[in-house]
Formats: C-alpha cells, sequence, structure tokens
C-alpha cells in the first residue's frame, strides 16, 4: 500500500510518436533526478525506470536515424562514403 509522494514521475501510457530528441533528454533527466532523490516508493522507481527504458531507446533510435543520414550525406548520391562519426575526415 504504497502512497505517491507529490514528486511521482508521470508515466503516461503512451507517449506520441512525434517526440523530439531534446525533449527526450529532458525527460530522461527528469526521471534520473526523480529516481537520485531516494523519494519515489518502490512501484513508483520501477515505473520511473520502466519510462526511462523506453525514452533511452526511442532517443537512440533517433540518433541511429541522424547516422545513417549522415552516412548517406557523406558521399555521392551513387556511391555513400560510409565510415565511423568518430574517423577525421
Amino acid at each position: 500500500m504504497a502512497t505517491t509522494p507529490a514528486s511521482a514521475p508521470t508515466v503516461p501510457a503512451s507517449a506520441g510518436a512525434s517526440e523530439g530528441f531534446e525533449h527526450l533528454l529532458g525527460e530522461l533527466d527528469r526521471l534520473v533526478t526523480q529516481l537520485e532523490s531516494g523519494q519515489l516508493s518502490l512501484e513508483d522507481s520501477l515505473a520511473a525506470f520502466e519510462r526511462g527504458m523506453t525514452v533511452s531507446k526511442r532517443a537512440a533510435a533517433i540518433l541511429d536515424a541522424a547516422e545513417a543520414r549522415i552516412e548517406q550525406l557523406s558521399g555521392t548520391p551513387d556511391r555513400p562514403v560510409l565510415r565511423p562519426l568518430d574517423e577525421p575526415l
């Protein structure tokens, strides 16, 4: 029988697919802050962790898509140059 503190995480049933990368990073930051505060119940902590994993995966997918786009733009339209992002030009 856990009570939900005023700072409990907001865990929507389904978030919109149009969330931007910066929005996702902000949400991750808020979730981490809530988890690190130690003020959440076990149930709320698990919900925040689960939401954080979902948000993290969405953000990673956005980064992967951006990396693929950069790779496409790094060469000619017929032959894109594929190289790691951390490799010097």
